[in-house]
């Protein structure tokens, strides 16, 4: 796949790479353990993050965007995602006391 489509190829072989062991991993798990790593508290937040980035993408499509603009739309997808997931509810009890214990940890009680 690589030497056809340079790097665009390898690009493509890589992502798939990551896709055949990320869903192997989960069907281990499944296997193993009974379970499913995800729950739809997973999957929620990730809707209103894709809206974002394919808008943004329709934004720049076809511009040669630099460094600071990649930055800027990196940050508005992350912001976007953990916006969704407090806005959505899609912290359980246990990720609020795990995220107050490494605020607290790290010193950020107070904010």
């Amino acid at each position: 796949m690589i030497p056809p489509f340079g790097t665009v190829g390898a690009a493509l072989a890589t992502v798939s790479g990551y896709a055949v062991y990320n869903v192997a991993e989960v069907v281990v798990i499944h296997r193993t353990v009974g379970a499913l790593p995800f729950s739809v508290e997973t999957y929620k937040p990730l809707f209103f993050s894709g809206f974002v980035a394919v808008s943004l993408r329709g934004w720049f499509w076809g511009e040669q965007i630099g460094v600071s603009t990649l930055l800027g739309v990196w940050t508005a997808i992350v912001a976007s995602h953990f916006a969704s997931v407090y806005l959505l509810g899609s912290l359980d009890e246990l990720d609020r006391s795990l995220i107050s214990d490494a605020l607290t940890k790290l010193d950020f009680s107070s904010i």
